[in-house]
């Protein structure tokens, strides 16, 4: 009698246990590392393992929620199911979820967690437990309070295990002058868990951002070999789209490094900062010389009818509003050390953030304001088309609109970062909140390059040709197969009447 082959869930059963047999993403169980021969106790091929008081560890447990915790609770011995039941779950865990009912319970496949005793002393209690997969990886949220906790373990000294017990106590306690408050680890969490979600969503941005910057950069080549010239607009409507993109691309160096920072010199963070606040203050004043442009038709000074005399008009203005933010933002001294950078810092102080909110949003925006306001006049004496009448008019209007949102947002953040670091220390969600205004103003410049992208109409076009062209390039791909053997018949008929033999 012949056996049943194996079904198919059993042979992928089989399989994931043999994929996960070795753990992954873990520093338990063994390390296996490559060696030569003879090299087995070689100091580079073993592990350094340090005791204290003659050997022995202490076993704690802790429960963490997102605005919650429990006591750390110091284990004596060996953690079995009887134990977890009335030393952790009877006086910890049930009195926990009884007072926040909506939390549901998560601990791993531990045999102490897994017995049936366990699971029907919670049943009982009617306590959710979320399930956990066999061999899947560890991402319970704890394990990053167990990550900072052995972290701060490490500075210290080794204690006897009598005495380690006793000074795991300061973890139960609320002060906050003790070194080991729970909270804010889990503070801290929350506030790199905000920063992620950011630059999540700011990396998206930027993608569509770069994808517009390249059609627009394919506009512009196909625009300068149709007409051998750009006219007086469109120059500086290509220059404020390379100024964003400048922008954009300065902008990955904090999206490779969130919620953590970037390690560079003083000098070359003051670098970093000044080419961020010239890049900014080019598309801001160039932003100002469209609205001149579109008001006055045409310029009324014979130098600034050439759009390369403006562009370095800009230039110049920005590089010296940026030396004037640089000296104000500092550092002056020390500037070969290393330490981490912030574009904008808040203990550069309220003199850094109100220059930066005056330079890079008000002062230009109220030139912009004034520009609107005499156009608006002089369409009402002379009953013409103001904005509405050119290509430019639309776009310029939309990302005006969304630079100064954005740079609105940043600048006063910032102001009122600088405030409350002069009153004291930030806290992990004001830092946060830091970086998601960095990343506000960021997408500004992403925003701006899809809205040329679709509001100016040689840009769009060039848009639907690249489409087209992907589309018929996909469908000649689909297609080339099927009619690669086909001819078309070719007839031709005469006219024989004046023929003659």
């Amino acid at each position: 009698m012949g056996t049943n082959p194996p079904s198919l869930d059993q042979t992928r059963l089989a399989k994931s246990a043999l994929h996960w047999r070795v753990t992954v993403l873990s520093h338990d169980g063994r390390i296996h590392v490559y060696r030569q021969r003879n090299e087995r106790y070689t100091e580079a091929c073993t592990l350094k393992r340090d005791g204290f008081g003659g050997g022995g560890s202490v076993m704690v447990w802790g429960g963490v929620s997102q605005h919650h915790r429990t006591e750390l609770v110091v284990i004596a011995g060996n953690l079995n199911a009887v134990c977890y039941k009335e030393d952790i779950l009877l006086p910890h865990v049930v009195p926990f979820l009884q007072a926040h009912p909506d939390m549901t319970l998560q601990h791993d496949n531990a045999t102490s967690h897994t017995a049936h005793s366990v699971r029907d002393f919670l049943q009982n209690r009617n306590v959710s437990v979320l399930s956990w997969p066999a061999k899947s990886l560890d991402l319970n949220p704890i394990e990053h309070v167990w990550d900072l906790l052995d972290r701060k373990a490490n500075q210290t000294d080794f204690l006897p295990q009598t005495e380690m017990s006793t000074d795991m106590q300061p973890f139960n306690t609320t002060s906050t002058s003790s070194p080991f408050n729970t909270s804010d680890f889990i503070a801290k969490i929350a506030a790199n868990d905000l920063t992620s979600r950011a630059n999540y969503v700011y990396a998206l941005c930027a993608v569509l951002g770069l994808a517009s910057a390249c059609i627009l950069l394919y506009a512009l080549i196909r625009s300068y070999r149709a007409q051998r010239y750009l006219a007086w607009l469109d120059s500086l409507l290509w220059a404020f789209s390379s100024s964003q993109l400048l922008l954009l691309l300065l902008s990955l160096s904090s999206v490779a490094h969130r919620p953590s920072y970037l390690v560079t010199t003083h000098i070359g963070c003051a670098a970093l900062a000044f080419t961020v606040n010239m890049a900014s203050l080019c598309g801001l004043l160039l932003l100002v010389f469209m609205g001149y442009a579109l008001t006055f038709d045409t310029p009324t000074h014979t130098l600034l009818k050439r759009a390369g005399v403006c562009v370095a008009l800009v230039l110049l203005v920005s590089i010296l509003c940026s030396l004037v933010l640089a000296r104000l933002r500092g550092p002056s001294k020390e500037l070969h050390l290393e330490g981490i950078c912030i574009i904008d810092p808040t203990e550069a102080g309220r003199s850094y953030a109100m220059a930066k909110l005056c330079l890079g949003c008000l002062i230009p925006y109220l030139l912009i304001l004034g520009l609107l306001t005499g156009g608006c006049v002089r369409q009402w004496k002379s009953s013409s088309r103001f904005l509405s009448g050119s290509e430019e008019g639309p776009v310029f209007l939309a990302v005006a609109v969304v630079i100064f949102v954005c740079q609105l947002f940043h600048g006063i953040v910032l102001v009122r970062g600088a405030g409350m670091q002069q009153a004291g220390d930030l806290s992990y969600h004001e830092r946060a909140f830091m970086h998601v205004s960095e990343f506000v103003m960021f997408s500004g410049s992403c925003v701006c390059l899809v809205l040329v992208l679709l509001l100016h109409r040689p840009c769009r076009e060039s848009l639907l040709e690249v489409t087209r062209q992907l589309r018929d390039c996909c469908r000649g791909l689909g297609g080339r197969q099927t009619h690669r053997h086909i001819m078309a018949p070719h007839i031709e008929i005469a006219d024989t009447q004046d023929y003659n033999p």
